[in-house]
């Protein structure tokens, strides 16, 4: 996150048109808070698990929070 945060705030970059989440994978879902508390997300596209995750809780948690 704090790559995108650098760049963002060099490129003068306050919303996110689209954000894809391949997966809901921890490694993925991790930093997304963070992101959307900071920029303005237009739409999140993401694919459902197979089942119930602990990451795919947070990820909806979020969503709800923040969307």
């Amino acid at each position: 996150t704090s790559y995108f945060k650098n760049f963002f705030k060099s490129e003068n970059i306050h919303q996110v048109d689209l954000i894809i989440l391949s997966h809901m994978d921890t490694d993925h879902v991790n930093g997304l808070e963070e992101f959307v508390q900071n920029y303005k997300v237009g739409k999140i596209v993401y694919s459902l698990p197979k089942e119930e995750t602990n990451s795919y809780t947070n990820f909806k948690n979020i969503i709800q929070k923040y969307m």
